[in-house]
């Protein structure tokens, strides 16, 4: 029983000693890119190939740089969140709970896709500044 609380009191002493999350450390998990910014990269989706002549890699950073600042469901969009909405109501439709479940035709799909299964709210937003670093 002591051991036990000497061991509850070192752990509480070690988190307590934490910093709290920051950009970077959400940028370092799986489905955010270096810029802070969500993506499928580390996801379960399917990210191979190409949709409409482009791999995810390329798509993800064009959004990124030339997109409309926009987001729906954390995901940025190119234009008007038209696709990403498209594939996130698509797959609430099916009730798709595993996003290596999800079929689409655009890699904004996939992105709407992803974040039903993913339970995110379906909410349209501004996304955050690029971090300048990994915006080169």
């Amino acid at each position: 029983m002591i051991r036990q609380l000497a061991i509850i009191a070192m752990s509480a002493l070690l988190l307590a000693g934490c910093d709290p999350p920051d950009r970077d450390a959400a940028a370092s998990r799986p489905g955010f890119g270096a810029n802070g910014r969500r993506d499928l990269i580390g996801s379960a989706a399917d990210t191979g190939g190409e949709k409409g002549g482009q791999t995810y890699a390329a798509f993800d950073a064009y959004r990124d740089l030339k997109g409309s600042g926009l987001a729906f469901a954390g995901y940025g969009c190119v234009s008007d969140c038209a696709d990403v909405i498209g594939g996130y109501r698509w797959a609430r439709q099916r009730n798709v709970t595993d996003a290596r479940l999800c079929e689409a035709a655009t890699w904004g799909e996939l992105e709407g896709c992803v974040a039903f299964a993913q339970g995110l709210p379906s909410e349209l937003s501004s996304l955050p500044p690029l971090k300048k670093e990994a915006a080169r």
